[in-house]
């Protein structure tokens, strides 16, 4: 819908009538538990706003009827902030979605968009766990009246029978509204005359996708690199904290419902890979469908790495779109190009058609100055890609545009990219960071320059073998390569200094310049002084990153 989430309009139109828009919302809620239904995962970025600036529930992925059987009903789906106490804690019968439940939601969704920010932000998952076990509650927005406040606090109720109904809810917000002389909105949310206007935002997922998101805030929380998961096999301690990531994929009854037309593309005993459409849109999806059993060991990576790209946007990065558990397998629904084809068929293909063992400096160029803004889109939110290589880089038939594809950590059967020396950090059981993926474009760069160099070596034998090409890699090219191949992390420049700006050279289009001329803004400025154009910087000249080992 052209306002998108009620969290996008509220932040376009601070001085909308956020009263009526939640008199719609309990009004929709009202509507489905007429009918028997339960909504299940009632929050900001599943209710849009239409052309008339009115309210719609959407995301219909967890509703369940009231009176269906428990084997259909109990999951741990959703979102946690969300989520009712009896859904965080109780076994059993009790983890049923309700229409009490629902009403817990939308007390928090009233918090929600009074202040902009999901419950509890800034709050870890198990955190909030902890928190609401403690019978601990959101804070009251300085804005909220009384009367809705009051409302508020009785929809959390820890007895869910003492929770109000949705027709109550409904009285409620009236009886505020009318006291207040307020319009109230003025088409009511999912009428008896209009169930049709129900809908599944999973169709269409880009509707909860912030446009320009990498310059906003995502849920109000600004987007600063946070401690990096770890990409290692879990021990059996660590099992319960597997059983708890479990618990935060929510389960879906019939995948079919959603997805039509599925076409295996790769198969192996523990992963199935398939091209999809999202039936009511026709769109074209990849989907991984993973055995849980035999993937432990990078769910948590998973989860964390899905919730926190799932609502942004990247023109370089094939992103998430669906997580869900079913039928003893995690289902991973992921963006597409249309008949995709890996940078890894690019380099063969050239090679092939041209008889050079590699592709020309500008073509390099462009291809890294998109996975660069790509890794740097990643870095600033908090995730490591871990697996950057030529086959996790794709483009769509006939297109120059290079996107990196999420979801490395579940290895597909056929990925046959040469072995490639691993960051020296790596070794042992340590946590990965950032520094990883910029080591991993420099092998890239190398694989790309010559796609018959053995990348299974040393950092120094790597480098020299590139260097004895038969026509050599430019100096910004080396530069680049000593950067991001320095041996120890910290030395090593992030994506962000790879993507600052710098003042413009008058270099000639030559084959010396033409990897300076098309990567010139992701390079520091010594990766040109080399070039015999000093690049002038604010202050004292910057000093070269790399102090030894340097070619």
């Amino acid at each position: 819908m052209v306002n998108g989430t009620i969290i996008q309009f509220l932040k376009k139109n601070p001085r909308a009538n956020i009263n009526g828009l939640l008199f719609g919302i309990v009004q929709g809620i009202d509507y489905l538990h007429s009918k028997k239904v339960v909504h299940g995962d009632i929050k900001g970025c599943n209710i849009l706003i239409d052309e008339n600036c009115q309210p719609r529930l959407a995301d219909f992925g967890l509703t369940v009827f009231a009176d269906a059987t428990r084997h259909n009903t109990t999951d741990h789906g959703g979102t946690i902030q969300w989520m009712a106490p009896e859904l965080l804690f109780s076994p059993g019968e009790s983890q049923r979605r309700t229409f009490a439940s629902d009403i817990y939601a939308y007390g928090c969704v009233c918090v929600e968009v009074y202040t902009g920010k999901p419950p509890f932000p800034d709050t870890g998952e198990a955190r909030v766990i902890l928190e609401v076990s403690a019978g601990k509650r959101p804070k009251r927005p300085n804005m909220m009246s009384d009367a809705l406040w009051s409302l508020v606090e009785t929809c959390w109720h820890e007895n869910r029978n003492v929770r109000p109904r949705s027709q109550q809810a409904v009285a409620e917000l009236d009886r505020m509204i009318k006291s207040t002389n307020a319009p109230t909105a003025s088409t009511v949310l999912l009428s008896n005359h209009s169930p049709a206007i129900i809908f599944d935002v999973d169709a269409s997922m880009t509707l909860a996708r912030p446009e320009n998101s990498d310059k906003v805030e995502v849920h109000g929380r600004p987007a600063t690199p946070k401690t990096f998961t770890p990409y290692r096999r879990l021990t059996s301690s660590e099992h319960a904290s597997f059983l708890m990531d479990l618990q935060r994929v929510r389960k879906h009854a019939d995948p079919q419902r959603m997805y039509q037309n599925l076409q295996p593309m790769q198969q192996s005993p523990y992963l199935e890979v398939f091209s999809a459409r999202i039936k009511g849109t026709n769109s074209s999806v990849a989907i991984k469908k993973a055995l849980i059993g035999q993937h432990r060991s990078v769910l948590r990576r998973l989860v964390d790495e899905f919730n926190e790209m799932r609502f942004l946007h990247h023109p370089h990065i094939l992103n998430y779109i669906d997580l869900f558990q079913h039928d003893g397998h995690v289902w991973v629904i992921l963006e597409t190009v249309a008949d995709p084809r890996t940078l890894k068929d690019e380099i063969h293909d050239v090679c092939r058609r041209t008889q050079q063992s590699g592709l020309q400096e500008p073509h390099i160029a462009n291809i890294m100055r998109h996975v660069v803004q790509a890794v740097h889109y990643l870095h600033r939110h908090g995730i490591t890609h871990g697996s950057i290589d030529s086959e996790q880089i794709v483009f769509a038939r006939g297109s120059r545009t290079a996107r990196l594809k999420l979801c490395a950590m579940l290895k597909e059967a056929n990925t046959t990219s040469k072995e490639r020396p691993e960051a020296p950090e790596i070794k042992g059981d340590k946590v990965i960071g950032p520094a990883v993926d910029v080591w991993s474009l420099g092998v890239l760069a190398i694989e790309m320059f010559d796609g018959l160099i053995n990348l299974n070596q040393e950092r120094s034998r790597l480098i020299m073998d590139a260097l004895n090409h038969t026509q050599p890699p430019s100096a910004p090219l080396r530069d680049f390569l000593n950067k991001t191949l320095y041996e120890t992390p910290d030395l090593r420049p992030s994506a962000s200094e790879l993507l600052q700006a710098s003042p413009q050279i008058d270099a000639k289009d030559s084959n010396t310049h033409h990897f300076a001329n098309r990567m010139y803004s992701l390079l520091p400025p010594e990766a040109l002084v080399r070039t015999g154009k000093a690049a002038p910087t604010c202050g004292a000249q910057r000093q070269p990153l790399i102090r030894r080992q340097a070619i």
